[in-house]
């Protein structure tokens, strides 16, 4: 695993868990769309099934359970990633690499935020993934 892909795992896993999300939303969408049956009239069109409903449900559950699983991983990778960003001896450095990775700001954002160019912030970057990756051992 490079330094990018470790640093970048905070971002897959909210990725995942905004997927869950949409998920479960569009679930809860048509579990609210299904209408309960009405017994005074004659039926003429079919609805959901009890067990069809039940599966649903059961489904939303399930998708929230792992939803909350990833979230608790994200807490854990992201305090353990801020640690060690906090950690590194240059100053610029542990800026850049929380603004990027932690925050997810894109490098026009850092170099507006830090008062340097594009090109700087670029060029600190690639030395701040070299430092990181030579201090916990990440090609």
């Amino acid at each position: 695993m490079s330094v990018k892909e470790y640093l970048g795992e905070i971002r897959r896993l909210t990725a995942v868990i905004d997927s869950y999300q949409r998920s479960i939303d569009i679930l809860r969408s048509d579990i609210e769309g299904i209408r309960g049956i009405s017994y005074d009239k004659d039926r003429v069109q079919s609805t959901a099934s009890d067990s069809t409903i039940l599966n649903q449900i059961i489904r939303l559950e399930e998708l929230a359970g792992k939803m909350g699983d990833v979230m608790v991983e994200r807490a854990k990778k992201r305090a353990e990633i801020t640690s060690q960003i906090t950690l590194m001896p240059n100053r610029n450095y542990m800026q850049i690499l929380f603004k990027r990775y932690v925050e997810f700001k894109k490098f026009e954002l850092i170099a507006v935020e830090m008062g340097y160019s594009y090109d700087y912030v670029r060029e600190l970057h690639g030395q701040a993934l070299d430092e990181f990756g030579k201090k916990y051992g990440i090609k």
